[in-house]
């Protein structure tokens, strides 16, 4: 069985980490947001090849002046994410268990993060994988 390994983490340069800003301030681009995905997964993919599964974490951060820190987890956990968050960190860890590697599978979770995120004052942050081994996946995802 061949081990799990990780790979670098996506940052979208969306939100200014430690300087939050009002919202109407902030601008949620998703196409600046989307060609940055699908231009960081073409490079690991390039450089380093890409899984076929993997488990993916995104992260959202604080990024206005009020984040509303229970709303965001209690809307993620009623969608279906698994959302950890960490004392002393306001980064939001939010878990993908399998999903298929490609750039636009990426893009559909984190565009559903962005702007669910961008309602309760954080922003998409990043997001990383470990890859799924095959001999564990499931038939179909």
């Amino acid at each position: 069985m061949k081990p799990a390994t990780s790979a670098a983490i996506l940052i979208t340069g969306l939100c200014t980490i430690g300087s939050p800003v009002p919202a109407q301030d902030r601008a949620l681009d998703l196409a600046k947001q989307k060609a940055e995905t699908f231009w960081v997964f073409d490079d690991i993919r390039r450089k380093h090849g890409m899984p076929t599964r993997a488990i993916v974490e995104f992260q959202i951060v604080p990024c206005s002046n009020a984040p509303d820190h229970a709303g965001v987890m209690t809307q993620l956990q009623a969608r279906g994410f698994v959302a950890t968050h960490h004392h002393g960190d306001p980064t939001v860890e939010v878990s993908v268990p399998i999903l298929p590697m490609t750039a636009e599978a990426v893009w559909n979770v984190e565009r559903t993060l962005a702007v669910l995120a961008d309602r309760f004052g954080y922003c998409a942050d990043g997001w990383g994988f470990t890859e799924y081994p095959e001999s564990h996946a499931p038939d179909s995802v």
